[in-house]
């Protein structure tokens, strides 16, 4: 069933973005890649802040605040490169096709990675959509596992260069820490309550 749901998502992003040309697309890739960086970089942190003072839902903050960084991180960078990029830059017919092929798949991965990886973070069951991420290293999508994929990509990034005080999921068990979240929240009484009726 989740392969189906991303399987859609995929080609729908691909098919949307192919029309807006290799131009749009180059700016579309980076808005997006930055936006789920910068989301996935800093939703753990501010879902904990406010799950201290607010404890009644605290399964669903890291979801909700992944996808509002996310949302308005590309909503700003949009608004960024719209300003700065006034005029479209035009190529010649050959390059235009395969270019804006090529990006618009690669920019449908990029949002099936960060979408299953989010995923993770949702308020649902150990192996929710009949049977994906039934064990921290099950491949979902076609056995692709283009969650662990952005998981180890995060991770790669925040090292290096770009190093901060954290490197993300330095011990490699950020699935697993999800996993056993969601086995945690599908044993507490309110979700047994509500999944029986």
């Amino acid at each position: 069933m989740l392969t189906l749901v991303l399987l859609l998502i995929f080609l729908v992003v691909l098919g949307l973005s192919w029309f807006q040309g290799l131009w749009n697309n180059l700016l579309t890739l980076i808005n997006v890649l930055f936006a789920a960086m910068i989301a996935v970089s800093f939703y753990e942190p501010i879902a904990t802040a406010i799950a201290n003072q607010e404890a009644s839902f605290t399964y669903l903050y890291d979801f909700l605040i992944m996808w509002g960084l996310f949302a308005i991180s590309l909503i700003l960078f949009r608004l960024i490169s719209e300003f700065a990029s006034l005029e479209r830059v035009k190529f010649i017919m050959p390059i235009e096709m395969a270019g804006r092929t090529i990006l618009a798949i690669w920019l449908a991965w990029i949002v099936i990675c960060f979408t299953t990886m989010t995923l993770h973070t949702a308020p649902v069951q150990s192996t929710p959509f009949g049977g994906a991420f039934a064990s921290s290293n099950a491949g979902v999508f076609l056995g692709m596992a283009p969650d662990r994929l952005w998981v180890g990509f995060m991770r790669s990034r925040s090292t290096g260069v770009f190093a901060g005080s954290d490197t993300f999921d330095e011990g490699k068990t950020w699935t697993a820490k999800h996993f056993h979240r969601r086995k945690n929240f599908e044993g507490e009484e309110e979700f047994r309550v509500r999944a029986s009726e």
